[in-house]
């Protein structure tokens, strides 16, 4: 026997059963419930308020005007005749006290302003800066205890204005012609021209505060070297006893 062939069995696609469709769709009707119509809130409308922007009163700065100063036209002064008053008396200037002079022997006097005396000796200074008081100083060219200390070996005061000097047993005397107390002090030789002399002058200045001492003396113009070295030499001793 042949065999028989089987007629081709066509595949046909099970249809899924529609009861299940419809559970889908009731699922999603389920899903797709109407939504409940939200009730609005029924905004309050606050009531608009205007801001009105207050205007600050304006303070207007108004310059003080300043009174105006009348210019005051100058009046002509009054011309008083005012009483004449006695005229204040002057001040007493201070003047070199004359002693008295001794006669001694020698050409006449002269001018002690010329430069040059009747003996061809001619007139110098010299300055000094001592650090001392001016009294101090200037008992040191009139006392004889400290005159001894750097002028002249001894020396002796018989009178006020008489002076007697000593170096290496030589004895001169001299007399004071003019002094003014912590300033000045000059000295003549007994036995010298009557136009020449030796002068001592203690002036202090206000700026520096230096003491300052000035010798005035006269030298022949070949001695005059000579003469300085020696004023040196002694005041250089001065300020030794001085300690300045």
């Amino acid at each position: 026997m042949k065999p028989t062939k089987k007629a081709p069995v066509k595949k046909v696609a099970a249809k899924k059963p529609e009861a299940k469709k419809a559970v889908v769709k009731k699922t999603l009707a389920k899903k797709e419930a109407p939504k409940k119509p939200e009730a609005k809130k029924a905004e309050v409308k606050k009531p608009l308020v205007n801001k009105v922007a207050v205007k600050k009163p304006e303070i207007k700065k108004t310059e003080a005007k300043k009174p105006e100063l009348k210019k005051a036209e100058p009046q002509k002064p009054v011309v008083q005749k005012e009483e004449k008053k006695p005229a204040a008396p002057k001040p007493l200037k201070k003047t070199l006290t004359k002693k008295k002079e001794y006669k001694v022997a020698g050409p006449p006097a002269i001018p002690l302003a010329t430069k040059i005396s009747s003996a061809g000796k001619k007139l110098y200074t010299m300055e000094y800066v001592i650090k001392s008081s001016p009294v101090i100083l200037y008992d040191f060219v009139t006392a004889t205890s400290n005159m001894a200390q750097w002028f002249a070996d001894e020396v002796d005061r018989s009178r006020d204005d008489l002076y007697t000097f000593t170096w290496d047993g030589n004895s001169q005397t001299a007399i004071v012609l003019d002094e003014i107390e912590h300033e000045l002090v000059r000295y003549q030789w007994v036995d010298g021209p009557k136009d020449e002399y030796f002068e001592f002058k203690v002036t202090h200045t206000e700026i520096t505060g230096d003491t300052v001492l000035i010798i005035t003396d006269f030298a022949l113009p070949n001695d005059m070297k000579d003469a300085q070295f020696l004023w040196d030499s002694q005041i250089k001793n001065m300020i030794q006893q001085l300690g300045a």
